[in-house]
Protein backbone atom coordinates (compact mmCIF):
# COMPACT_ATOMS: atom_id res chain seq x y z
CA UNK A 1 0.00 0.00 0.00
CA UNK A 2 1.51 3.23 -1.32
CA UNK A 3 -0.85 6.14 -0.50
CA UNK A 4 -1.66 8.14 2.33
CA UNK A 5 -3.45 5.96 4.35
CA UNK A 6 -1.38 3.19 5.91
CA UNK A 7 -2.72 0.27 7.78
CA UNK A 8 0.34 -0.19 10.48
CA UNK A 9 -0.52 -4.00 10.36
CA UNK A 10 0.37 -4.68 7.03
CA UNK A 11 3.88 -3.63 5.39
CA UNK A 12 3.88 -1.47 2.27
CA UNK A 13 4.73 -3.40 -1.09
CA UNK A 14 4.96 -1.84 -4.28
CA UNK A 15 5.45 -2.98 -7.74
CA UNK A 16 9.20 -3.24 -9.08
CA UNK A 17 10.22 -0.18 -11.34
CA UNK A 18 8.42 2.79 -9.75
CA UNK A 19 9.62 5.84 -9.90
CA UNK A 20 10.58 7.64 -6.79
CA UNK A 21 11.03 10.94 -6.80
CA UNK A 22 12.83 13.47 -4.16
CA UNK A 23 14.13 17.08 -3.67
CA UNK A 24 17.37 17.71 -5.09
CA UNK A 25 20.28 18.94 -2.78
CA UNK A 26 20.86 15.42 -1.72
CA UNK A 27 21.79 14.93 1.94
CA UNK A 28 22.12 11.68 4.34
CA UNK A 29 18.18 11.00 4.62
CA UNK A 30 17.80 10.80 0.62
CA UNK A 31 20.84 9.17 0.24
CA UNK A 32 20.26 6.17 2.28
CA UNK A 33 16.92 6.41 1.82
CA UNK A 34 16.88 6.23 -1.76
CA UNK A 35 20.25 3.16 -1.50
CA UNK A 36 17.14 1.17 0.66
CA UNK A 37 14.82 1.36 -2.15
CA UNK A 38 17.31 -0.09 -4.25
CA UNK A 39 18.50 -2.70 -2.22
CA UNK A 40 15.54 -3.78 0.02
CA UNK A 41 12.09 -2.05 -1.79
CA UNK A 42 12.49 -1.61 -5.07
CA UNK A 43 15.59 -2.94 -6.82
CA UNK A 44 14.35 -1.99 -10.56
CA UNK A 45 13.81 1.55 -9.02
CA UNK A 46 14.52 5.01 -11.10
CA UNK A 47 15.24 8.45 -9.22
CA UNK A 48 13.78 12.12 -10.38
CA UNK A 49 13.65 15.04 -8.58
CA UNK A 50 10.80 17.28 -8.30
CA UNK A 51 10.02 20.64 -6.78
CA UNK A 52 10.34 20.34 -3.11
CA UNK A 53 6.49 21.57 -2.90
CA UNK A 54 3.61 21.50 -4.54
CA UNK A 55 5.13 18.69 -6.78
CA UNK A 56 2.23 16.37 -8.07
CA UNK A 57 2.88 12.85 -8.92
CA UNK A 58 2.79 11.02 -12.07
CA UNK A 59 1.42 7.84 -12.38
CA UNK A 60 3.58 5.30 -11.48
CA UNK A 61 5.39 7.67 -9.06
CA UNK A 62 6.06 7.92 -5.29
CA UNK A 63 7.49 10.74 -3.46
CA UNK A 64 10.16 10.49 -0.43
CA UNK A 65 11.72 13.31 2.07
CA UNK A 66 9.47 16.11 0.63
CA UNK A 67 7.06 17.97 0.95
CA UNK A 68 3.28 15.73 1.40
CA UNK A 69 5.29 12.71 -0.03
CA UNK A 70 4.36 9.33 0.74
CA UNK A 71 7.48 8.52 2.59
CA UNK A 72 8.88 11.01 4.71
CA UNK A 73 9.25 12.21 8.23
CA UNK A 74 6.88 10.79 10.41
CA UNK A 75 6.72 11.71 14.06
CA UNK A 76 10.25 11.67 15.08
CA UNK A 77 11.48 9.12 12.58
CA UNK A 78 13.22 10.56 9.55
CA UNK A 79 12.47 8.92 6.03
CA UNK A 80 14.78 6.15 5.86
CA UNK A 81 13.16 5.18 9.46
CA UNK A 82 9.83 5.28 8.15
CA UNK A 83 10.74 3.61 5.29
CA UNK A 84 12.16 0.72 6.86
CA UNK A 85 9.20 0.65 9.41
CA UNK A 86 6.30 0.90 6.34
CA UNK A 87 7.95 -1.96 4.93
CA UNK A 88 8.62 -4.43 7.58
CA UNK A 89 12.30 -4.20 7.01
CA UNK A 90 13.20 -5.32 10.68
CA UNK A 91 16.97 -6.10 10.17
CA UNK A 92 19.02 -5.05 13.24
CA UNK A 93 21.60 -3.31 10.78
CA UNK A 94 19.18 -1.69 9.07
CA UNK A 95 17.04 -0.07 12.53
CA UNK A 96 20.90 0.63 13.19
CA UNK A 97 21.88 2.31 10.21
CA UNK A 98 18.36 4.59 10.98
CA UNK A 99 19.67 5.71 13.97
CA UNK A 100 22.85 6.82 12.45
CA UNK A 101 20.88 8.71 9.36
CA UNK A 102 18.41 9.88 12.05
CA UNK A 103 20.96 11.41 14.10
CA UNK A 104 22.52 13.16 11.52
CA UNK A 105 19.36 14.35 9.50
CA UNK A 106 17.47 15.40 12.53
CA UNK A 107 20.58 16.83 14.41
CA UNK A 108 19.17 16.01 17.40
CA UNK A 109 21.51 13.41 19.18
CA UNK A 110 18.46 10.74 19.83
CA UNK A 111 20.21 7.99 19.33
CA UNK A 112 23.91 9.17 19.81
CA UNK A 113 25.26 6.67 17.57
CA UNK A 114 29.18 7.07 17.71
CA UNK A 115 29.17 6.38 14.06
CA UNK A 116 27.43 9.16 13.08
CA UNK A 117 30.87 11.50 13.83
CA UNK A 118 32.61 10.02 10.71
CA UNK A 119 29.93 10.32 8.29
CA UNK A 120 29.31 13.89 9.59
CA UNK A 121 33.21 14.33 8.76
CA UNK A 122 33.14 12.87 5.78
CA UNK A 123 30.30 15.14 4.88
CA UNK A 124 31.80 17.97 5.52
CA UNK A 125 34.97 17.41 4.14
CA UNK A 126 33.42 16.42 0.68
CA UNK A 127 29.77 16.80 -0.11
CA UNK A 128 28.17 14.62 -1.98
CA UNK A 129 29.69 14.93 -6.39
CA UNK A 130 25.73 15.77 -7.84
CA UNK A 131 24.03 18.97 -8.31
CA UNK A 132 20.59 18.88 -10.47
CA UNK A 133 20.50 20.42 -13.92
CA UNK A 134 19.13 23.62 -14.72
CA UNK A 135 15.00 22.06 -15.01
CA UNK A 136 12.97 22.03 -12.20
CA UNK A 137 11.15 18.81 -12.55
CA UNK A 138 11.99 15.39 -14.81
CA UNK A 139 9.02 14.69 -17.58
CA UNK A 140 6.85 11.99 -16.47
CA UNK A 141 8.12 10.23 -19.76
CA UNK A 142 11.82 9.71 -18.48
CA UNK A 143 12.63 6.51 -16.49
CA UNK A 144 16.16 8.41 -15.09
CA UNK A 145 16.51 11.94 -13.63
CA UNK A 146 19.51 14.01 -14.76
CA UNK A 147 22.13 15.43 -12.80
CA UNK A 148 24.70 17.30 -13.50
CA UNK A 149 28.60 16.31 -11.65
CA UNK A 150 30.03 18.49 -9.85
CA UNK A 151 32.61 20.88 -12.38
CA UNK A 152 31.91 18.67 -15.49
CA UNK A 153 30.14 20.85 -18.26
CA UNK A 154 26.59 20.62 -18.36
CA UNK A 155 25.51 18.21 -20.12
CA UNK A 156 23.98 15.38 -18.26
CA UNK A 157 23.96 11.67 -17.28
CA UNK A 158 21.08 9.11 -16.49
CA UNK A 159 20.92 8.15 -12.82
CA UNK A 160 20.11 4.87 -11.55
CA UNK A 161 20.86 3.31 -8.79
CA UNK A 162 19.82 -0.35 -9.86
CA UNK A 163 23.44 -1.35 -10.57
CA UNK A 164 24.14 -0.67 -6.17
CA UNK A 165 23.75 -3.87 -4.11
Amino acid sequence: MASGLHDPGEPDHVEPGRRWVTREDVGIDRMASALLIVRFIDPQASFAFGRPRGHKPHRGELRFDMFQAEYTHIGEDCTFQTLARRFGLADPAIRAIGEIVHDIDCKDERFGRPEQWALRRSFAESPPPMTMCDCDEVPPSSMTSTRRIAGSPRDTQPVRLAGIR
